[in-house]
């Protein structure tokens, strides 16, 4: 009897050994598991967020920063893993086996550890430059209406006081109506006119922006720079505007910021001053860009 206790008290132990190891291995390969997560999970989060960056060149750029964000951490990222959901965003999915422990014991397929990421690329500010007019210097009032660009029977010896900041040429003064210069511009610097009426470029440029924001002019001065009938316009020197041609060239004095009023017909943009700008250059028009994780 002795010896029979004996035989089942071993068997009894082998049998605890060998669930305590297996518990024991199941415990070592879930917190392996949970850390190789967990470590794949921040080269996800990273590989997304500089694919986003990427897109600002395009799809290509983005998937080689994010395949190059995902190797500096070790992990290699397939292409048939990275995706380009709408919006400007990268989604990205890191596959990898694990090796484990019990697995080995018992034969086990390898289990697959996944990580999944999506970033965006959104607009978070906005530089407006020079738009492509100029008046006077002189005192004006704010509220005060004044022609930026004239009509037939106003031009002075063939021009219509519409500038030409970034070229000839009635798209790229449409361009320049709608989102500034692409140049910064200084006090003292010579700034070329358009040649021609430009009058349908005018109306559709003004009219678009207006029709983006409804805002009246007191409540538009309170939203600052972010109001989008807010423009900076160049002050310009009395002697250079009496010597205007059809093709001509005028001198930058100062700046202002003037209220997008409304339009009148040939074209002709009427305004309202708000404020002389302090300081002695306008800077081109640019777009700040972040990344941020969406997933």
């Amino acid at each position: 009897m002795r010896k029979s206790q004996r035989g089942t008290a071993v068997v009894t132990m082998a049998l605890m050994a060998v669930g305590l190891a297996a518990a024991v291995g199941l415990a070592a390969d879930a917190g392996a598991m949970y850390y190789r997560r967990t470590k794949m999970q921040a080269a996800a989060d990273a590989a997304a967020l500089a694919g986003a960056h990427g897109l600002l060149t395009g799809q290509k750029v983005a998937l080689l920063e994010a395949q190059h964000l995902a190797d500096a951490n070790g992990h290699y990222l397939d292409p048939v893993n990275v995706t380009f959901p709408p919006g400007s965003k990268i989604r990205v999915q890191l596959k990898e086996p694990q090796p484990v422990f019990l697995g080995r014991i018992l034969g086990a397929a390898e289990p697959v550890v996944t990580a999944k990421s999506a970033a965006e690329l959104h607009r978070v500010s906005v530089t407006n430059g020079l738009r492509p007019w100029g008046v006077k210097d002189d005192t004006y009032t704010r509220g005060q209406e004044l022609t930026l660009k004239f009509g037939p029977g106003d031009a002075i010896n063939g021009n219509y006081m519409a500038l030409a900041p970034d070229g000839p040429g009635a798209n790229s003064y449409y361009n320049n109506i709608l989102y500034g210069s692409t140049r910064a511009w200084n006090v003292g610097d010579i700034v070329p006119t358009q040649t021609g009426d430009v009058a349908g470029p005018s109306a559709k440029g003004v009219q678009q922006l207006i029709a983006l924001d409804r805002t009246p002019f007191e409540a538009a001065i309170n939203k600052g720079d972010t109001a989008v009938r807010i423009v900076k316009i160049a002050l310009l020197d009395p002697a250079s505007i009496a010597s205007l041609n059809g093709n001509s060239t005028v001198k930058i004095v100062a700046f202002a910021r003037f209220y997008l009023n409304r339009t009148g017909p040939n074209g002709v943009v009427y305004a309202r001053f708000v404020d002389r700008i302090s300081g002695t250059q306008v800077a081109g028009t640019a777009t700040q860009y972040a990344v941020r994780l969406v997933e």
